[in-house]
């Protein structure tokens, strides 16, 4: 009888859990984050490193994701059309979350306080062809139950929207 009360117990958290709307997500208005990369022309093989600057652009200090800029940023990099290029095996760990953090750290930013990442594309995406590209990251590590740096933690967090800083799309170009 006991295995049968834990069955339905489980039953009835994955029902919850897979009948609850998805939370929406929307661009944030506390964390900007500004992309560039070094160089405009690059040779297939080799490095071309998104350079990121997160700033906290609120009144109130913001608590971030600190682990890896791989694990703390989404990178997505598309051709001159808009398709995405293929991602190494790598890319694709990262997008199904196939990975072991060793340290899961976060950092409190402070009003008009702002950090640098780096990140080789060529890591996440096999950029092989000639042609031209963009690339964009997404800082997904924003942590909206902070309140001045303070966890708050309550039941209406399930149902608040993600918050993502966007970063501005970067033009390069793989020549020959």
């Amino acid at each position: 009888m006991k295995t049968f009360g834990l069955i339905l117990a489980v039953s009835i958290v994955a029902w919850a859990q897979a009948s609850r709307p998805p939370r929406p997500v929307v661009a944030s208005t506390r964390i900007q984050a500004v992309a560039t990369i070094n160089g405009a022309n690059f040779k297939p093989g080799t490095p071309i490193v998104l350079k990121l600057t997160v700033k906290n652009v609120s009144s109130q200090a913001m608590k971030l994701g600190d682990s890896d800029p791989e694990n703390d940023f989404e990178c997505t990099v598309t051709d001159a059309a808009g398709k995405e290029l293929p991602r190494t095996d790598w890319g694709n760990r990262l997008l199904r979350h196939e990975y072991s953090l060793l340290s899961a750290r976060s950092q409190l930013l402070d009003p008009g306080q702002q950090f640098q990442a780096e990140i080789d594309l060529g890591h996440i995406y096999r950029i092989e062809q000639a042609g031209t590209y963009y690339a964009r990251a997404v800082d997904s590590t924003i942590f909206s139950n902070s309140v001045n740096g303070v966890d708050v933690t309550s039941v209406e967090e399930s149902k608040r929207p993600i918050e993502k800083a966007f970063s501005n799309p970067v033009q390069f170009v793989v020549v020959p």
